[in-house]
């Protein structure tokens, strides 16, 4: 079985460190093999790296900054398709989109009276 010595040296980290590292990680360095206690420390500090990023109310650091690096990506994906033409401001469109509905509806209604006028003509009727 390995001594406090090999484990510290193995890990990189001093004597003192090791009886604490092995408290921690639950094992009993005098009867656990050198593979054992390598594998159990890198699984602790890998549960560890996992929970760092972890404050109060289980905040997600790594998932906020991500969602920050989303959204500053899709922006600057607005601001190149509005600079290369793509999109448009609906506020400025809504105004011009009325007014053409507005003009169709009156193409609309002035062809109801045009087209009773054709009817009577090509039929010699009155409808």
């Amino acid at each position: 079985m390995p001594t406090q010595k090999t484990i510290a040296e193995q890990l990189g980290m001093t004597q003192q460190a090791v009886s604490k590292q092995m408290a921690q990680i639950g094992l009993n360095w005098r009867t656990a093999s050198m593979d054992e206690i390598r594998v159990a420390y890198i699984r602790r500090l890998r549960a560890v790296a996992g929970m760092s990023h972890l404050r109060n109310d289980e905040f997600d650091l790594t998932r906020e900054r991500a969602q920050t690096e989303r959204i500053d990506r899709e922006l600057k994906l607005f601001a190149l398709a509005e600079k290369r033409g793509r999109l448009i401001n609906v506020e400025q469109l809504e105004p011009a989109m009325q007014e053409m509905v507005r003009s169709f509806l009156d193409v609309l209604m002035a062809l109801a009276g045009k087209l009773k006028t054709e009817i009577d003509t090509a039929y010699s009727t009155d409808i």
